[in-house]
């Protein structure tokens, strides 16, 4: 008797080595098939595609929305122990000096707080930048002037 396994996967290679002993010389030609048992493909309907769209969406939501929450219970602790609030900004304010005064990009730190104006003036002090590259660019092409020969 010859009892062959296919298939790849680890349950099918676990099957070939045990029933590999039980293997004899006697014939026997018995084959089977699991099609009969399996159930015919169908597609789904649209309503399932939805409920898992919108189950995606809803985590999505929640975790976005996690944040608002839990500074929230920071909001309505605060307002129960305010004492005990003053110490958690106390401590946080003491933990980022430390880290700005042992930071060994120390002058990166101080001059963070020395950026001049808004975003928009810093945009526009870009855009005028650029503005001045490109007119530089196009001075130094007029500048130039190649004899033919």
């Amino acid at each position: 008797m010859d009892i062959k396994v296919g298939g790849d996967s680890m349950m099918a290679r676990l099957l070939r080595t045990m029933i590999s002993g039980f293997n004899s010389s006697s014939e026997l030609n018995i084959q089977s098939d699991n099609q009969a048992c399996m159930s015919p493909p169908s597609s789904l309907s649209a309503e399932v595609y939805v409920s898992c769209a919108v189950c995606v969406l809803l985590v999505a939501l929640f975790s976005c929305l996690q944040v608002y929450t839990n500074r929230l219970r920071r909001v309505i602790a605060a307002f129960y122990h305010p004492k005990r609030e003053k110490k958690r900004v106390l401590f946080l304010y003491n933990l980022q000096l430390n880290r700005r005064i042992s930071s060994p990009d120390r002058k990166t730190y101080m001059s963070r707080g020395q950026r001049n104006g808004t975003v928009f003036q810093r945009l526009s002090s870009w855009r005028h930048h650029l503005f001045q590259r490109r007119q530089q660019e196009v001075s130094d092409l007029e500048e130039t002037h190649y004899a033919c020969s």
